[in-house]
């Protein structure tokens, strides 16, 4: 029962939002180190999206002179700054005493109810415990009032509408060049469950008035004021229908869209490139999304601090799952470790890659090379910090435990050849590998 939530939770409610969703994460042991770098230079890329042009002109002007300044009395004074930023690392690094021995920490058990909260006897069922009726009949309301400025225009009605959304449901998953081809006289293109349900003239005229918020009220601060009422449902109903099991993963997703937008993202590294990025926290077990955010860009009136939109965004994810002690995954965009430890302080344990050059990073742990399968590892007031090293060096923080190394097959092509895992990096893997199977 769980499964089937997941598959319609996931696909038939962000169909109708949009039609090619897609997202990417890591799913077994030989294929870590290429997911891991992966996101490192997907996160490079985001960072750089998300600065304002004058702020990429500062940086690359920046880089610019430094290059030129590489020798002479530039040299000079970028050691000088250099060894300013070693001694500010050095401060930071005092205040975790780290230990060069890694422990399992005593866990809390997860003993909260787990499961579906109600029953379905069929796909519909599904859809309007997800959208309900309320919202249909709001659609209908604002999209009347926005025809109503047509001379042409004849109210729609709630049955209409959902006749319209199940049309544009099934063109995702009946896909043809265009939407005119439904309504084709040409029996190898025409859709006959479309065609004959719908005229494809009312068709276009309700794509054309469609509106989910109030034509009449508008808020130039909200950049989804025209969706918010959509979502505002989906964000209070998917957590009534399913209460999760004990781990838990963040990570985005993409919306495919091809459009103009101004916060449009562009993430080579995925299956959809160009979209509108999505923050979700789902179930590890089921692949259920609990929450979502849509990311619209940097929010001016943000107070900047030291912690980052990865814990800002981590942080209010997991509002409603706090003191609960679920195990929470994450990928190395929303790693630090003040995030693991304040998580931590709310009876929330944490897994993740991790960049080394966070603050309050173990610096030493960096500096002497490893042969594939070693690892080393440092504690420090609950927190795990490991480098394990595979075709690369990766970096994993942890305060769920699993400090020690187990025997692996090095690959499904050489059976007999073993190398040796950290066992949270399979903790990982096995948390993260929803992600594969999410929004396709």
């Amino acid at each position: 029962m769980a499964s089937t939530v997941m598959a319609y939770n996931n696909r038939i409610v962000f169909s109708f939002m949009c039609q090619d969703v897609g997202c990417s994460s890591s799913s077994d042991s030989e294929a870590i180190e290429g997911a891991v770098a992966a996101e490192r230079s997907e996160d490079m890329e985001e960072e750089r999206n998300s600065q304002r042009p004058d702020e990429r002109r500062e940086t690359s002007v920046g880089q610019g002179r430094g290059g030129r300044r590489g020798s002479g009395r530039g040299r000079m004074r970028g050691r000088g700054r250099g060894q300013g930023r070693s001694l500010a690392q050095q401060r930071a690094n005092e205040s975790f005493p780290w230990v060069r021995d890694a422990f399992d920490p005593t866990l809390q058990p997860y003993s909260s109810e787990s499961g579906p909260q109600t029953t379905f006897t069929g796909v519909l069922e599904i859809f309007m415990q997800m959208v309900g009726l309320v919202f249909f009949s709001n659609l209908v309301e604002n999209t009347n009032l926005y025809g109503s400025s047509s001379a042409s225009w004849c109210d729609t009605f709630v049955e209409e509408m959902k006749v319209f959304v199940g049309i544009n449901i099934l063109m995702g998953i009946h896909r043809l060049p265009s939407y005119v081809d439904y309504w084709s006289s040409d029996p190898a293109l025409r859709v006959s469950y479309v065609a004959d349900t719908m005229p494809r003239k009312r068709y276009e005229e309700l794509c054309r008035y469609l509106h989910c918020s109030n034509p009449g009220m508008t808020d130039s601060g909200d950049k989804l004021h025209k969706v918010r009422p959509f979502m505002c449902v989906l964000q209070e109903t998917f957590p009534k229908l399913l209460r999760p099991w004990k781990n838990l993963s963040v990570d985005e997703a993409m919306i495919k869209f091809d459009g103009r937008l101004l916060w449009k993202q562009y993430l080579p590294k995925k299956p959809v490139r160009w979209g509108i990025k999505i923050w979700c926290l789902c179930d590890s077990l089921t692949g259920y999304c609990l929450a979502f955010n849509v990311y619209t860009g940097r929010e001016g009136d943000v107070v900047a601090d030291d912690l980052g939109l990865g814990y800002r965004v981590v942080m209010g994810l997991m509002s409603d799952y706090l003191y609960k002690n679920h195990h929470l995954y994450a990928g190395i965009f929303f790693s630090s470790i003040p995030l693991v430890k304040n998580l931590l302080r709310a009876s929330t344990y944490y897994c993740g890659t991790i960049r080394p050059n966070r603050k309050f990073f173990p610096k030493d742990i960096m500096n002497s090379r490893l042969m594939r399968g070693d690892s080393l590892k440092q504690s420090a007031e609950g927190m795990t910090v490991c480098r394990w090293r595979d075709k690369r060096d990766v970096c994993f923080i942890s305060s769920c435990g699993g400090s020690k190394d187990i025997l692996k097959p090095a690959s499904k092509f050489t059976p007999d050849e073993f190398i040796t895992v950290p066992e949270l990096v399979l903790n990982y893997i096995a948390n993260m590998g929803v992600w594969t199977t999410w929004i396709s």
